[in-house]
C-alpha cells in the first residue's frame, strides 16, 4: 500500500554527512553502524502531517511475474496475504520509519500496521 499522491522531498532524505571515498570513483560499503546513523537521521526529520484524502493510503497488487516500484521518497508499507511472496528488490539498504508524533495522517490508514 502506498500514499501515491505524497513524496517526501529530496531536501530531507539529504545525507548529513557524504559517503566516504576511498578513490574518486569507488565507495567501500557502508557499515551497520553508518547505515543505521542515517536512518535514525530519517525518523528524527521525517514528517507526514495529516493531508485528507491526499493522504490516503492505496492498496496496490501485484501478481505472479509483475513489478511493483517504490520511488525514492514514497512514502508506502509492503506487505503480503495469505500466501506470502517472495520479494526480489534492490534499495539503499536504509529504511526510515516515522518517529512517534511525526505520522499524523488520520484518514486511509485504517490497514497500516505500526511496529
Amino acid at each position: 500500500r502506498r500514499a501515491l499522491k505524497v513524496q517526501i522531498p529530496d531536501s530531507i532524505l539529504q545525507r548529513d554527512e557524504p559517503v566516504k571515498s576511498t578513490e574518486d570513483t569507488f565507495f567501500d560499503k557502508p557499515s551497520d553502524e553508518e547505515l543505521d546513523k542515517i536512518a535514525k537521521a530519517l525518523n528524527e526529520r521525517v514528517m507526514f502531517k495529516d493531508l485528507g484524502a491526499k493522504g490516503e493510503f492505496i492498496d496496490r497488487v501485484a501478481r505472479q511475474g509483475q513489478v511493483l516500484y517504490n520511488p525514492i521518497g514514497s512514502v508506502h508499507q509492503s506487505y503480503t496475504k495469505e500466501n506470502g511472496a517472495f520479494i526480489f528488490a534492490f534499495w539503499s539498504g536504509v529504511h526510515a520509519h516515522f518517529a512517534e508524533g511525526n505520522f499524523r495522517q488520520k484518514t486511509g490508514i485504517d490497514d497500516l500496521v505500526f511496529d
